[in-house]
Formats: C-alpha cells, structure tokens, sequence
C-alpha cells in the first residue's frame, strides 16, 4: 500500500495544503456549531389570580396563591398550587391568570389538576390566551367543554405544572 512518501512531491504539496485548509474548516465549524448562546433565563414568583369570564372571583389562601415560573427563552414553565378557599358571585368559566403575556395558541392545552371541587371534571385542561388560561374538560372523544362556577364548590385546589410559549 503507498504512503505519504511514496508520493511525488507536487502531491505531497497538495495533499498537505487540502489537509491545512480541511482542519482549518472543521475547526471553524466545530467552533461555530459547538457554541450556541444560552437562551435569556427569568426566574420568579407570582400572585395568581382565579376569576370568571362573566363576573365574580375566588379568593386564594394567602400561603398557596403564588405560582412559581421560570422562562428560557420563548418558553415559560409555571409550576404551584393553588387553594380556593371562597367564591364571590362567580359567574362563568374559571381563568387563571399568567406571569407572563402568551403568544396566541402558545400551548397544546396544557394538563391541570383540579382537586376537591364537588363535582366531576374530566381531564381539565387550559387554554393559553390574552387572557391567560381558560379552565376546559377534555372529554376521551376531544371534545371540550367549559369549565364554569357551576362545576365546582367555593373551595378546592388546582395544581399547575404547565409550559407555554411567549
């Protein structure tokens, strides 16, 4: 089998130059696709909110009404509980607030957990708009259905662990 040396030099030339400019291009690429800027983080805690679409509210114990979040990127993940402990002439479908302004359609109905409401709730879900997340009932067929003041008592829990886009 040749090797380098059994080459003539004009070849070697060339060979070495290819070689050169070859390592030279990897390393450029491997610079280039092995840094990437981390994503922009924000960190921090907010005061939720559980209102209805039509009118009324709920008032949050005071030690589980904030939600922690935390946002990488176009991405915000919340995270908390919950615990309604009155309702003041709700009316409608429940809404619970974000931290942060979604983008339209931001998220694929994100899964919630509703806890000690009284009735039955199918696989609550949201849904991420201007408002910030309107309560649903995923049936096992896909349909929805709003979930309203009439579907729970004026005390229970709703666990968020959820993500949506900004």
């Amino acid at each position: 089998m040749p090797t380098f040396k059994d080459l003539p030099p004009d070849a070697r030339i060339r060979l070495n130059e290819y070689i050169v400019e070859t390592e030279k291009t990897l390393r450029q690429l491997s610079t280039s696709v092995m840094y990437t800027e981390p994503a922009p983080t924000e960190e921090g805690n907010f005061t939720a909110t559980l209102t209805c679409s039509t009118s009324g509210s709920y008032a949050l114990h005071a030690s589980n009404k904030t939600l922690a979040y935390t946002k990488i990127g176009d991405r915000v993940f919340v995270d908390g509980k919950l615990q309604i402990v009155s309702a003041s002439s709700p009316v409608g479908q429940l809404l619970i607030s974000l931290p942060l302004d979604p983008t339209w359609g931001a998220a694929s109905l994100p899964h919630i957990n509703i806890l000690g409401h009284g009735g039955t709730i199918v696989n609550p879900v949201l849904d991420i708009g201007p408002d910030g997340g309107a309560i649903y009932s995923l049936s096992d067929s896909g349909a929805l259905s709003a979930v309203t003041a009439a579907d729970v008592d004026t005390a229970f829990n709703i666990h968020v662990h959820i993500w949506y886009k900004v």
